[in-house]
């Protein structure tokens, strides 16, 4: 497997890849960022404290992170003293490695959202996360072809006993 699609394995997990590669949650990247950028097959330990529940799920390819990973030794290469101060009080370098993360993560995000929309197209059923949201009453109330069909009991009763029309003579 090529860097990108290699992932971690926690001493507490040994059968599953740790998600911490997870382009989509910064969460996860706090736990083995610098060690996952060096050693990126190197077993590395992990209490359970520490270790996340995403950690035990099964694997899931994730695309290539070679644009980002070189961003993030940038970022852990500049040390700011206050890292939660607020972005003007940070060395500007930071914040604008910073954006320019969050900007290939969101193109990956996208495409990879756009693809899975494309490979589900026509399917019977989606994930949830790319199914319309809507309310749950909303989801549960018939949809409007079914809301116009009627019995043939109702279109006899119709048929038969249509509306009369009246006019007064003066």
């Amino acid at each position: 497997l090529p860097i990108s699609q290699q992932s971690i394995l926690h001493s507490c997990c040994q059968t599953y890849p740790c998600k911490t590669d997870h382009p989509t949650n910064p969460r996860l990247w706090r736990c083995h960022l610098q060690n996952s950028l060096q050693y990126p097959t190197q077993q590395i330990g992990c209490s359970l404290s520490q270790c996340n529940p995403f950690c035990h799920q099964s694997p899931i390819y994730y695309p290539p992170l070679q644009p980002v990973r070189s961003r993030w030794l940038a970022l852990a290469s500049y040390s700011s003293p206050k890292p939660l101060a607020p972005c003007h009080l940070q060395d500007p370098a930071s914040c604008v490695v910073r954006k320019s993360i969050a900007r290939v993560l969101t193109v990956i995000n996208q495409t990879q959202k756009e693809n899975l929309r494309k490979f589900y197209k026509g399917k019977k059923y989606k994930p949830l996360d790319l199914r319309p949201r809507k309310t749950r009453a909303i989801r549960r109330r018939l949809n409007k072809h079914e809301e116009t069909l009627r019995t043939k009991k109702m279109q006899r009763k119709d048929r038969l006993y249509s509306i009369r029309k009246f006019a007064v003579k003066a």
